[in-house]
C-alpha cells in the first residue's frame, strides 16, 4: 500500500512538471526530437473572424510571423465544443493546410444554420500550432431571386427548319442590386404567335445555350430565360428576343365548306415575301390519295387567291383538301385536311330582276332583251348555280305567255316579230338539277322600225288670178328618232295602195311642211308621208288623207 501511494505521487509529480513546462513555454513541441525538450512551434494565429453570408461564411485571421510557417489548418463544427474537422481548401491536405492565405469563403448549402470555426498555423514539417478560440456565424437564408438573364437572342438554323437556337449571359448582381448569390440554374420559355410564354426547359448554371428543335417551319417564336438559385428563388424575365424557323410557311386557318354542288376552301394568306401563289389538293380519303387541282388562272400553281371554289364535284360525295404555299424557291409543306360534304341541289334559282330590252337596230323584227341573273336561291341562300333562261313573250299583259327561246347567258334576241309592235315578256330561271326558278316581272317592249309621221294635216288655197296654180299645204308632227327627211306623195286615185298610182312632192328634205303647186282645180288629191332615218330605212306610209281642190 506505501509503495502504491509513493508510485501514484511520483506520477501527479510528473504530470505537474509537465503542464508546468508547457505552460511556461507554449511554444514548445514536446514531441520534437530535435530539442531537449521538444522543438518551438508556430504562434496560434489571432484574430479569427466569421462573417454570414449566402450560401456562405467568409472567414479572416491575422497573419503569423514566422520563416517555418506552411499555412494554415481551418476546422469547422456545428457546436461550439464539438468535434472539429479539418476543412478542406486549396491546400496541401498531406500537411492539413486548408489555405496559405489570410481569408477563406466556406461555401455552405445550409441556410439558417449556425457553424464554429477554430484556426491553427501549420509549420514545414506539418506540425500545427495550438488551436485558436472558436468563432461562429449562421449562414444567411437567400430571400433576393437572381437578377435577369442578360443579351437574350435567338438564331434560325437555315439548314435546318424547325431548329432554334437561344443564347444568352449570366445576370450581374441579385434583382435586389446585391452582389450574385446560389445561382442555380435558367428557365426558358418560349411563346409561339399570339399565344403567352410558357416553360419549355431548364438547365444548369454553367450552360448559356439552349437548341430548341422540333418547331413548326417556317414559324415565328419569341423565347426569354429566367434565373433561379438555389433556395428557389426565380427572378425576372430577361429582355426577350424572337426568330423565324427556316423554311416556306405553311398556309394556316384552312376552312372547307360544303355547298350545292361546289365545296369552298379558304385559308390565311401566306407572308412569305417571294410568294407566288398555293397549290390545292384533293382526295376522297383523309389521310391519302391527295392530287393537286389545276386552277382557272392557267398558272403552274392552282391559284393566287386564298379562296378556291371546287365545282368538279358530285352531291353527296365527301371531299378532302390540303393547300401549300409555293413560292419563287420552291413549296411549302402541306396544311391539315380539312373536308365537307357536298350537297344535293333541291333549291331552285330565285327570279330574274331588272328585265329590259331595245330594238335590234338593223332589223325591226327584232328585239334584243336582258335581264340581271338572280344572285341567290329563291330562299335567300346562296345561288346553287344557273345553267339556263327559258323565255316567254305574249301580245298582251295578261298573256297568254308562250315559251319562245332559251338562254345559256342573261341576254336573249327573239325574231320574227312585227315592227313598232308592243310586246310583253318574262323569263324564269333553271338550275343544273332541273330546278325551274319563279316567273320575273313581266316587261313590254316596243319592236323597232322608223317611227310614222302623225297628224298629217292638209289645207289649199285658189287664188283668183286663174293664171296662177292652186297650193296644197301638206303638215304633219315630227317622227321620233333620227329622221333625216320626209318623203310626200299625192295621188287622184282613191285609196290606192299602188305606188305607181303616187308622184312625189318635192324636195325630200326634213322639214315637216311642204306645199304642193302640180296640182289642178277642181281635182280631189290623196297625200301619204314617211320617214327616212340617218341609217337610210323608211317608214311606212301614213294612211292616204284626202283634200279636194277649189275650181
Amino acid at each position: 500500500m506505501v509503495m502504491r501511494r509513493l508510485w501514484y505521487i511520483s506520477v501527479l509529480s510528473g504530470m505537474v512538471l509537465l503542464l508546468g513546462l508547457s505552460c511556461d513555454r507554449e511554444r514548445t513541441n514536446p514531441l520534437d526530437p530535435q530539442s531537449e525538450l521538444g522543438r518551438e512551434l508556430v504562434a496560434t494565429p489571432t484574430g479569427l473572424s466569421a462573417e454570414p453570408g449566402i450560401g456562405f461564411i467568409r472567414l479572416g485571421w491575422q497573419s503569423v510571423d514566422s520563416r517555418r510557417l506552411a499555412g494554415y489548418a481551418l476546422f469547422r463544427s456545428e457546436q461550439s465544443t464539438g468535434q472539429y474537422r479539418l476543412v478542406r481548401g486549396e491546400g496541401d491536405t498531406t500537411l492539413q493546410i486548408t489555405t496559405g492565405k489570410l481569408s477563406l469563403v466556406d461555401s455552405l448549402d445550409a441556410p439558417g444554420k449556425t457553424f464554429f470555426y477554430r484556426i491553427a498555423a501549420v509549420d514545414t514539417a506539418g506540425v500545427l500550432s495550438l488551436l485558436s478560440p472558436f468563432v461562429g456565424a449562421t449562414v444567411l437564408e437567400d430571400h433576393s431571386p437572381p437578377g435577369a438573364p442578360q443579351n437574350v437572342w435567338v438564331v434560325a438554323d437555315q439548314a435546318r427548319p424547325g431548329r432554334l437556337t437561344v443564347n444568352w449571359s449570366a445576370p450581374a448582381r441579385d434583382a435586389d442590386g446585391g452582389m450574385l448569390t446560389g445561382l442555380a440554374g435558367y428557365v426558358i420559355l418560349r411563346a409561339e404567335a399570339g399565344r403567352s410564354l410558357a416553360p419549355v426547359d431548364t438547365v444548369d448554371a454553367q450552360t448559356f445555350q439552349y437548341v430548341d428543335e422540333g418547331l413548326e417551319v417556317a414559324a415565328v417564336y419569341s423565347y426569354t430565360v429566367l434565373a433561379f438559385d438555389r433556395t428557389g428563388n426565380a427572378g425576372p424575365l430577361g429582355a426577350g428576343s424572337q426568330a423565324r424557323t427556316a423554311g416556306i410557311a405553311v398556309p394556316g386557318g384552312l376552312v372547307v365548306e360544303g355547298g350545292i354542288g361546289k365545296v369552298t376552301v379558304r385559308w390565311e394568306a401566306s407572308v412569305e415575301e417571294d410568294l407566288r401563289g398555293y397549290n390545292v389538293y384533293r382526295s376522297l380519303r383523309p389521310d391519302q390519295g391527295y392530287a393537286r387541282l389545276s386552277g382557272s388562272e392557267r398558272l403552274s400553281f392552282t391559284t393566287g387567291q386564298t379562296t378556291y371554289i371546287d365545282t368538279a364535284v358530285a352531291g353527296g360525295t365527301a371531299y378532302y383538301y390540303q393547300v401549300s404555299a409555293v413560292t419563287s424557291s420552291g413549296e411549302s409543306g402541306r396544311s391539315e385536311f380539312g373536308g365537307a360534304t357536298v350537297l344535293f341541289d333541291i333549291r331552285p334559282p330565285a327570279a330574274p330582276t331588272l328585265l329590259t330590252g331595245e330594238p335590234v337596230v338593223s332589223d325591226p323584227e327584232k328585239l334584243s332583251v336582258s335581264w340581271k341573273a338572280p344572285t341567290t336561291d329563291i330562299n335567300g341562300a346562296d345561288l346553287s348555280g344557273v345553267s339556263r333562261y327559258q323565255i316567254y313573250r305574249a301580245t298582251a299583259s295578261t298573256g297568254p305567255f308562250a315559251l319562245v327561246g332559251t338562254s345559256t347567258s342573261a341576254a336573249f334576241i327573239d325574231t320574227g316579230l312585227t315592227a313598232k309592235t308592243t310586246y310583253y315578256y318574262e323569263i324564269e330561271a333553271q338550275d343544273a338539277s332541273g330546278n325551274i326558278g319563279p316567273l320575273s316581272s313581266v316587261v313590254a317592249l316596243i319592236s323597232g322600225g322608223v317611227d310614222i309621221p302623225k297628224n298629217v294635216r292638209l289645207s289649199s288655197s285658189s287664188p283668183s288670178d286663174l293664171t296662177k296654180p292652186p297650193v296644197v299645204t301638206i303638215s304633219w308632227d315630227a317622227a321620233i328618232g333620227a329622221i333625216v327627211l320626209y318623203e310626200v306623195q299625192h295621188s287622184t286615185v282613191a285609196n290606192s295602195t299602188r305606188d305607181a298610182d303616187y308622184v312625189s312632192v318635192l324636195p325630200n328634205d326634213v322639214s315637216t311642211s311642204r306645199q304642193d303647186d302640180e296640182v289642178s282645180r277642181g281635182v280631189t288629191y290623196y297625200y301619204r308621208v314617211r320617214s327616212v332615218d340617218v341609217e337610210d330605212r323608211v317608214s311606212d306610209w301614213t294612211d292616204p288623207r284626202t283634200i279636194a281642190v277649189s275650181p
